[in-house]
């Protein structure tokens, strides 16, 4: 994958954010829904990345795996903290509602950074 759709899939989540904030006709479902593809095009194109930046002579998969797994817990705290604040509504403070994203992303990461080190090194075989 190419840097431009990388930054593409991250302006058009911002837009979508936006949009939603500015008063759109866009449920937050649906917004959720869109949301979580972007995010996960934009996460596939980050793999991509960090696997293209790996040196081909080292074999090892950890360097890969850390940072994949640290771009899945910031972007999926982040979407979780929108995700829970758009469904919970005003149930607890929003200082717990960030604390529970937090952990539930603290809890996906690691899969998520073991797919997608699995994922970077499929889009960069030649």
């Amino acid at each position: 994958m190419r840097p431009a759709l990388v930054i593409l899939l991250l302006v058009a989540t911002t837009a979508l954010f936006q949009t939603r904030a500015s008063g759109s006709q866009a449920t937050p479902a649906i917004v959720a829904a869109l949301s979580l593809l972007t995010l996960s095009g934009a996460l596939a194109g980050t793999a991509g990345l960090i696997a293209a930046w790996r040196p081909v002579r080292r074999k090892t998969r950890i360097r890969p795996f850390l940072l994949n797994g640290l771009t899945a817990l910031t972007a999926l705290a982040i979407w979780l903290n929108y995700v829970l604040n758009q469904f919970v509504g005003k149930q607890g403070s929003p200082l717990q509602r960030g604390l529970l994203a937090l952990a539930l992303a603290w809890m996906l990461s690691p899969f998520a950074g073991l797919a997608l080190t699995s994922l970077g090194e499929r889009l960069t075989r030649r």
